[in-house]
């Protein structure tokens, strides 16, 4: 799965290297931008109805790499840049932990199945929530500063297109951060519903994974606030000398004085979703049963589970 996401975040590159042929495409852009867009709330969406543990993890991949594609179509390739290395890590966390719980517990990928790993589990646990949290973009964790970076520049654009883009990418912060924690509540907090036997066989990571875990937690704690203006602050051209901007491309500066409360919304709506998400399936799990039982309801978890 790390190489499948590395391969993939690749593409994304050679669209940062291709910024000379771009910047002189603006329709081209236009298209890239519209195709973040579509990428990033499908993929949320589909994210909503995931009870595979590893296809949850992917799609919110997927949904990571619209907000790329997003960077790239406002022609903000250092903010791409940035979020493929934060993301990496974070996701790297993710995906490690997903795969130690199913190592754990017999291979079982169904969420559905597992609960009440929390207290078997504590050190798989604690990254996992790591993870979720940097990518729901909390504070002060690296997604904070690269997703969120993304947003404000989107905003800052000053153009319908900007603010779409914006709406699009709030929207989908508020679906990433539902899907995270319901994949943390049902997992780790929930009701247990594996057999007595395979809870009997779990057990946690071996130093050697509890290492990793701690390396790529730290580094996804930190790598956001100490990479952000080495990357995307004044005077950091020469960084990033391989891409090119037109001069009224640049606007890096202009995401440093949009009003305040754009750039409190996304994390605002974040909370607020992941409120939502923790509430429900600690306290009433059975609204979801009741939702996704009607008519309407099975339709559209047969196309979102489906894709």
């Amino acid at each position: 799965m790390l190489h499948a996401a590395t391969l993939v975040t690749a593409g994304i590159y050679l669209l940062i290297r291709s910024s000379p042929i771009l910047e002189y495409a603006p329709y081209s852009l236009l298209c890239i931008l519209f195709v973040g867009q579509i990428t990033t709330i499908f993929a949320a969406s589909s994210g909503l109805f995931q009870n595979d543990m590893k296809r949850l993890i992917a799609y919110s991949t997927i949904s990571q790499i619209g907000y790329l594609v997003i960077a790239v179509g406002l022609s903000q390739y250092s903010a791409a840049l940035i979020h493929i290395a934060s993301h990496a890590y974070f996701k790297a966390l993710l995906f490690l932990s997903a795969g130690g719980v199913l190592h754990s517990i017999s291979d079982e990928q169904d969420i559905r199945r597992l609960g009440g790993l929390m207290m078997i589990l504590p050190f798989t646990y604690t990254a996992i929530i790591v993870g979720s949290l940097s990518l729901i973009a909390i504070f002060p964790l690296s997604g904070y500063y690269s997703k969120d970076l993304i947003l404000e520049l989107a905003y800052s654009q000053y153009t319908f297109t900007g603010y779409q883009a914006y709406v699009m990418g709030t929207i989908t912060a508020f679906l990433t951060a539902f899907y995270s924690i319901r994949l943390v509540c049902i997992t780790f907090t929930g009701m247990p519903h594996a057999s007595r036997q395979q809870y009997i066989q779990t057990h946690d990571q071996p130093i050697i994974v509890q290492m990793t875990f701690t390396l790529l937690a730290f580094i996804s704690i930190f790598f956001g606030y100490i990479s952000r203006d080495i990357i995307t602050g004044m005077g950091t051209d020469g960084l990033i000398s391989s891409m090119y901007h037109r001069p009224e491309s640049v606007t890096l500066i202009e995401a440093e004085f949009i009003p305040i409360t754009m750039k409190l919304i996304p994390t605002i709506l974040t909370i607020f979703s992941a409120s939502i998400a923790f509430y429900i399936y600690t306290y009433k799990p059975h609204y979801i049963v009741y939702i996704s039982s009607g008519t309407q309801g099975i339709l559209i978890t047969r196309f979102f589970n489906k894709k």
